[in-house]
């Protein structure tokens, strides 16, 4: 029995060895199993949190683009970039950080083009945006181009409808069409405009200024009142009080000093209905009031300032000086009223184009034929617009017609009275088109020190004020170190 058991104790070692060699295989294949689950885990939870991160960083670019479009300025983006959580709160919350930095001199080839810092780079703005999720970073580099829309003044004093009011008073003021800096100095050999243009026949305007105040116009002409090429600025009336830095409405003066812009850094400013500064002051950058304004104290503002009503500089205190230029638009207010019963543009217009065609079987000349056919074409669009609703490019077109008309006019293809009464029917057709009714025709009066000095140099400054992006490229790159350059 002795070697029958032993023999026994050895199947039952051998049993057991084979045993712990099964569970050990068993817990190797069980762990190699949960590693690759957990690799796989992993691997999807890395694969979320990238995309995560990279949906974040592209979020980043687009609050970038909208503080743009808000008003923030290129220079304070580049000062204190953007931050944003998108969820949590935690280090592992989703969330961006971008930088901003002014092409140009950022030592980076913005435009991809191989060269660095170069001309063309000077109003590209490199933008870099880090996305995080769950501690996994991305980074997209854009470039984008700044394009800016820079009003164009045509004059010291731009006057939107002949029809407008002015009165000039006393021996202390001066209207110049000669170029001025930002400081109010004459430029030697700049650019000569009027002292005032007109956005049509002139003449009742200079009948309405006596010969002793003609003499404190200054610029291109004789007396400096001209007409010039109208121009629409109701667009940038729009968007200035959409985007406006600061509401003076009630205000009587700034609340401090630079609030209402400087020479370095505009601001766009904005007052509805009747607005009196009396408190002395001023600013920088454009000021649209949608009203009428009245200064009686001391002022000075360095570009654009447009008055959608009547404008009234009066009063002493130490003087009031417009460095820019001064758009005297005509009174507008916006014609809700549903119930009324519905003008017949379409009618109207067709009116004004029969009796224009009509004007080239009686002048065959072949000229005159095509400058009437112009007119008579657009006129044919706007009827087209009208047909399918579309009252904002019926506007549009009759804009053009009357350009055109213009034109006609003045080479003597249209008769000059009948034809500015066409033109001022058109005007109206255009304004109730986009709804609006003309309350007035505006108007300019001054007393006391007033200079009003032409400087399309402080006006240039406002088409930064609205300028709009345009990406040139969009790349993923390198993770930026924190307070790095880009």
């Amino acid at each position: 029995m002795g070697t029958q058991g032993k023999k026994h104790r050895n199947e039952r070692g051998v049993v057991l060895i084979a045993a712990l060699f099964f569970a050990v295989t068993a817990m190797a294949y069980v762990a190699s199993i949960i590693s690759s689950g957990v690799a796989v885990h992993n691997q999807k939870r890395y694969m979320i949190a990238a995309e995560r991160a990279l949906d974040a960083a592209e979020a980043g670019v687009h609050h970038t683009l909208a503080a743009f479009r808000g008003g923030e300025s290129i220079a304070d983006l580049a000062l204190k970039g953007l931050n944003g959580t998108l969820q949590g709160d935690t280090d592992r919350a989703i969330a961006y950080r971008v930088l901003v930095a002014e092409g140009g001199a950022d030592g980076a080839d913005n435009d991809l083009d191989g060269l660095v810092d170069e001309d063309e780079e000077k109003d590209m703005i490199e933008v870099i945006s880090t996305g995080s999720a769950d501690n996994i970073t991305r980074t997209v580099r854009v470039t984008m181009m700044a394009r800016y829309r820079t009003p164009t003044i045509p004059a010291a004093v731009y006057i939107a409808d002949a029809g407008a009011g002015i009165s000039l008073k006393g021996n202390a003021f001066m209207i110049s069409g000669f170029e001025y800096d930002k400081k109010g100095a004459k430029v030697a050999e700049g650019v000569i405009k009027p002292a005032i243009g007109v956005a049509g026949n002139p003449d009742a305007i200079k009948k309405k200024i006596s010969k002793k105040a003609l003499d404190n116009l200054h610029g291109e002409g004789e007396p400096p009142i001209l007409e010039v090429d109208p121009i629409d600025f109701n667009p940038l009336i729009e968007d200035a009080i959409r985007s406006a830095d600061m509401d003076i409405s009630g205000m009587s003066k700034p609340p401090y000093e630079g609030a209402w812009g400087t020479v370095t850094s505009p601001r766009i400013v904005f007052g509805q209905g009747d607005v009196h500064l009396s408190g002395g002051g001023g600013g920088a950058g454009i000021l649209v009031i949608d009203g009428n304004l009245k200064i009686s104290g001391g002022f000075e503002w360095v570009g654009l300032l447009i008055v959608r009503g009547k404008l009234d500089l009066t009063g002493g205190g130490s003087g009031k000086r417009l460095v820019g230029g001064l758009i005297v638009e005509r009174e507008l207010k916006t014609n809700s009223d549903s119930s009324s019963d519905p003008v017949d543009y379409s009618g109207q217009i067709r009116l004004i184009r029969d009796e224009l065609s009509a004007l080239t079987i009686d002048n065959p000349d072949p000229a005159a034929v095509d400058k009437i056919e112009d007119v008579v074409l657009k006129l044919d669009t706007a009827i087209h617009e009208l047909t399918f609703n579309r009252d904002e490019g019926a506007a549009g077109a009759i804009d053009g017609a009357m350009a055109d008309l213009k034109a006609a006019i003045t080479a003597g293809y249209v008769g000059e009275s009948r034809g500015n009464e066409l033109l001022t029917n058109l005007r109206a057709i255009a304004d109730g088109l986009r709804g609006q009714e003309v309350v007035s025709s505006g108007s300019l009066s001054t007393t006391g020190t007033v200079d009003i000095l032409y400087s399309p140099r402080s006006v240039a400054d406002i088409g930064k004020l609205f300028a709009t992006m345009t990406i040139l490229n969009w790349r993923e790159g390198p993770t930026p170190q924190i307070g790095a350059a880009p």
